[in-house]
């Protein structure tokens, strides 16, 4: 998704942003249920942080995945880095293709 923002960058009074980045990066640092406008968007990181459950990593990056994906988002790959005991996701997007071809004769 592309949208048109002001101020730009540029000084100019609107610019053109990619905001599927955004976009992502906001679903998955929000809590599921914890906005009162849109209790339904965020991830649920409650679940996969309890004392209880023994969960793997291909597990809880396959749930961001689906996450971004019931959200139009689409992942066109995932590199995973490991620093001090801990994984690094770094998800690359695709940008939403545009097509000018008709719907409807």
């Amino acid at each position: 998704m592309i949208d048109i923002v002001a101020p730009s960058e540029e000084g100019l009074d609107q610019g053109v942003v990619f905001t599927d980045t955004t976009r992502a990066a906001n679903l998955l640092s929000v809590q599921l249920n914890s906005l009162n406008f849109a209790p339904e968007l965020g991830i649920d990181f409650d679940y996969f942080l309890r004392e209880d459950l023994e969960i793997q990593n291909e597990s809880f990056r396959g749930y961001l995945v689906e996450v971004l994906s019931e959200r139009g988002i689409s992942v066109i790959s995932i590199i995973t880095e490991v620093e001090s005991l801990y994984q690094k996701f770094t998800m690359n997007i695709k940008d939403q293709e545009t097509s000018s071809d008709l719907l409807v004769r």
